[in-house]
């Protein structure tokens, strides 16, 4: 009874002690479904991210995936409640903009609450925080995606507001 008890408490231990992999473990069962045509992609070491995407306060997950048709690369979310949502993979990921995988360096959470602004001005130059209108900046409500590009020295923030995906540019 007592080697139970033990075992019990250490596997209880085990997984509260490191939850960032136990999420990332639990995340990669929801990947593909039968007959997918997206894989994970082997290209990324951090391919998948765990946050809470819509705003239900439930862990939701994003994955790098790879269409296996056409080789281009795409994001495909997760969410608790069971629905998901494929961007890229050929088709536009938030208005016109593409995916690509060109230099894609970063892929990691973007913290809801936290206040972002588009920092690359209409003439291309670069804005600092205090160039910006506090109307202009946008506090997430929720989590997003920033993606990071080292060829580019740039990159942006996915968001899903209101069950539309916008793009912040952060160069």
């Amino acid at each position: 009874m007592k080697f139970f008890f033990y075992t019990a408490a250490a596997i209880v231990c085990l997984a509260s002690c490191n939850n960032k992999t136990q999420d990332k473990t639990l995340a990669k069962a929801d990947i593909t479904t039968e007959k997918d045509t997206l894989i994970l992609s082997k290209k990324f070491n951090d391919n998948i991210v765990v946050g809470d995407f819509d705003g239900d306060t439930q862990k939701d997950s994003a994955f790098l995936m790879l269409n296996t048709q056409n080789n281009l690369h795409a994001i495909k979310i997760k969410y608790h409640s069971g629905n998901t949502d494929i961007l890229g993979g050929g088709n536009s990921i938030v208005g016109n903009k593409k995916f690509t995988d060109a230099g894609l360096g970063i892929f990691k959470i973007a913290p809801k609450d936290h206040i972002y602004f588009n920092n690359v001005g209409v003439d291309g130059d670069i804005l600092r925080e205090e160039d910006v209108k506090d109307e202009d900046k946008i506090k997430l409500p929720n989590d997003g995606i920033f993606l990071y590009y080292k060829e580019s020295c740039g990159g942006g923030i996915i968001y899903n507001e209101n069950g539309t995906y916008k793009w912040i540019i952060q160069e």
